[in-house]
């Protein structure tokens, strides 16, 4: 019954019982049919940075609804990069306005550069090594 609502609106689980919503291996699962559902996950989950990875793997929007330690770490974010490149713009701004960072992210991944800080496009030294 849970797997017919959650197929229908992910966001369904927030309603269902705390003990899914605090197995990771059923929130991924769930993930897989609406990526919203993560949304719903216990908030350990969403403090667990490799729960935050996997679900990542399955749509780079979950970052989304990861702890704010989480976003604010720079190698779980040049990590996720790798994954999803599109992660980049859940991460802090904080992080998002730090030159050495983006410039990494930038190295992995050019699609990240709209979700830099565009106070670092204003820098010519950032964008003499952006480029």
């Amino acid at each position: 019954m849970v797997w017919s609502a959650v197929s229908r609106n992910g966001m369904s689980l927030k309603y269902a019982d705390t003990s899914f919503r605090q197995d990771a291996d059923f929130m991924i699962q769930a993930a897989k049919s609406d990526w919203r559902c993560i949304g719903a996950a216990a908030p350990e989950l969403l403090k667990d940075k490799d729960f935050m990875m996997r679900a990542s793997r399955v749509d780079a929007r979950t970052w989304k609804f990861a702890a704010s330690s989480l976003l604010e770490n720079k190698y779980l974010c040049l990590n996720a990069l790798r994954v999803r490149p599109m992660a980049f713009r859940f991460f802090s701004v904080k992080l998002r306005s730090q030159g050495r960072t983006c410039l990494e992210a930038l190295q992995q991944h050019p699609d990240t550069a709209p979700f830099i800080s565009p106070k670092l496009w204003e820098s010519k030294r950032f964008v003499a090594q952006a480029v």
